[in-house]
C-alpha cells in the first residue's frame, strides 16, 4: 500500500548516495582546505522570480592543502545540491570547494563580492577530523 500525506502534485524525492572518492573530492575541488567551522547561516539565491535558500559556512582555514587560500584566515562559501553535509560551529573538517563561476544556479553570488565558493559535498562525504581520524584522513588528502 502506497500512502502520500501532503505531497504537492509534481513532487518528487531525490535520494542519492555519494561515490565520490577522497581522490575524485580533490581532483574535482579547486580548493581543498582542512578547516575548523566558525559560524553557518541560510543564504537566499534569488532565481528566475523564484527564491532558493542553501547553507553558507565561515570557517577559519586551519591548512590549505590545495588552491588559492590562506591559512589563519576565515573563508564563506556556500553549500549547494541536495543533502548537503551538515556541520556545527567547532568541528574541524576538510572542504572541497568549487569556484562558483562554475555554477550555472550561483555564479550569480559571486558577482556580490562575498562569495566565491561553493562546496557539492553529500551528507556522506562530510569529512569532520575527530581526534582519531585527523592524521590518517589528512595524510590521506595530502597524497
Amino acid at each position: 500500500m502506497l500512502l502520500a500525506v501532503g505531497v504537492p502534485s509534481g513532487s518528487r524525492a531525490h535520494m542519492g548516495r555519494a561515490t565520490s572518492s577522497l581522490r575524485a573530492l580533490v581532483a574535482q575541488a579547486d580548493l581543498v582546505i582542512h578547516a575548523r567551522v566558525v559560524g553557518v547561516e541560510d543564504v537566499v539565491i534569488s532565481q528566475d522570480r523564484r527564491s532558493v535558500h542553501r547553507p553558507a559556512l565561515s570557517v577559519e582555514v586551519l591548512e590549505v592543502l590545495e588552491g588559492p587560500a590562506e591559512a589563519g584566515k576565515t573563508l564563506r562559501f556556500v553549500q549547494h545540491g541536495h543533502g548537503v553535509a551538515l556541520y556545527r560551529s567547532g568541528e574541524e573538517a576538510l572542504f572541497f570547494l568549487r569556484d562558483l563561476a562554475r555554477s550555472r544556479e550561483l555564479r550569480r553570488l559571486g558577482s556580490t563580492g562575498t562569495l566565491r565558493w561553493y562546496s557539492a559535498q553529500e551528507h556522506n562525504e562530510d569529512y569532520v577530523l575527530s581526534p582519531a581520524s585527523r592524521r590518517a584522513t589528512l595524510a590521506a588528502a595530502r597524497a
